[in-house]
């Protein structure tokens, strides 16, 4: 399931949230306007594939304040990456963002920024290559008519090799430099007691990075964590990016920043 907020053709506040039928197959939304809920149907991509959607699957953005563009983007199981948008929040279509040439994908995410005059949007998705997981991007850029997108780029696995997923990311400006950060975490073991680690891949304002998986610092035998969500302010009077995960034992951790480089475990309950 996912959701987002955005404003409307009218350029009221709307917001979504979008989840899967029993079989995985149709696309359903709930948006609320006005204080009321109402119920679409998006129907099943055209493939006809059973769909992978998750917390970070959905981004509104707009050029300006006015109506938003919205997208949400899922896993088919017919191998291809499927994207379900609509422009300036009139009319939806579906866009097969194909199949670089991995063997499975995971839960896909999205994220956006500006990009001079124009709107980027990014999909990332983990996805297996052979006996690993790397990490796929694929981003386009707005334009007067839609979207321009360019190929897939593939930025192999994690520092450790291991499986991970995806749970979201935020785009902020530590120090006035646009900052990328995404966020998941490794596979469970079978006893969904190690693994677990926080994976984390980033834009510094130069350049794409890894950086190495981390243990959640609970103490327990059992350190395996899972990502909850990620979240980040802003503004000129604070700056701040987190990512909250929950342990074995129910503990809530927030690994935070304020300036973009300098990140910390912190526990709140």
């Amino acid at each position: 399931m996912t959701a987002i907020s955005y404003d409307g053709p009218d350029g009221m506040p709307r917001g979504s949230v979008f989840g899967l039928s029993d079989d995985s197959r149709s696309l359903r939304e709930l948006w609320l306007y006005q204080g009321a809920w109402s119920y679409y149907d998006h129907g099943l991509c055209p493939s006809g594939a059973t769909l992978i959607i998750g917390p970070g699957s959905s981004l509104a953005t707009a050029q300006v304040v006015g109506p938003a563009d919205v997208h949400v983007v899922a896993s088919g199981s017919d191998g291809n990456l499927w994207l379900r948008s609509t422009l300036n929040n009139h009319g939806w279509n579906w866009q097969n963002l194909g199949n670089p040439g991995w063997s499975r994908p995971r839960v896909p995410i999205l994220v956006a920024h500006s990009s001079g005059s124009s709107t980027r949007i990014h999909v990332f998705v983990p996805a297996w290559v052979g006996r690993s997981v790397h990490l796929f991007e694929r981003y386009a850029d707005r334009g007067t008519n839609g979207y321009t997108w360019a190929s897939w780029k593939d930025w192999g696995s994690s520092p450790t090799g291991e499986p991970f997923n995806l749970t979201g990311g935020v785009t902020w400006h530590p120090r006035g430099i646009m900052n990328i950060d995404m966020f998941g975490v490794t596979d469970h073991d079978s006893n969904d007691c190690h693994g677990g680690k926080l994976a984390m891949f980033y834009w510094d304002g130069g350049a794409w990075h890894w950086s190495y998986p981390e243990i959640v610092p609970s103490g327990f035998s059992c350190e395996a964590a899972q990502t909850m969500s990620v979240a980040a302010i802003d503004s000129s009077t604070m700056m701040r990016a987190g990512v909250y995960l929950e342990d074995v034992s129910g503990g809530i951790w927030e690994y935070a920043s304020t300036n973009g480089f300098a990140w910390g475990w912190h526990l709140m309950q």
